[in-house]
């Protein structure tokens, strides 16, 4: 990863209706549903925390921190994958 921020696109902009959050793509079109879990996340990344900043926030106690990170990693992954954040 070239940098330890997580920050937002720019051309990303959220839906949010309830506990539904839709991202919405303005330059290229697509949408993506979050879930609670990608919701919460997403929810978190407003001063663009570094990875262990952004898991600590998403302790609350249930969840395994190894089986928390891999999850945290998997959809920031699927997210860089889609122009949706950047790693600064």
């Amino acid at each position: 990863m070239p940098g330890n921020r997580i920050t937002r696109s720019a051309a990303v902009v959220p839906i949010v209706r309830g506990d539904a959050t839709v991202l919405l793509d303005v330059g290229g079109g697509y949408r993506i549903a979050l879930d609670a879990f990608g919701s919460r996340v997403w929810a978190l990344l407003d001063d663009a925390p570094t990875l262990p900043v952004l898991i600590e926030r998403l302790r609350d106690g249930g969840a395994r921190p190894e089986q928390l990170a891999e999850d945290v990693m998997r959809l920031l992954a699927r997210w860089k994958e889609h122009g949706v954040i950047a790693w600064r």
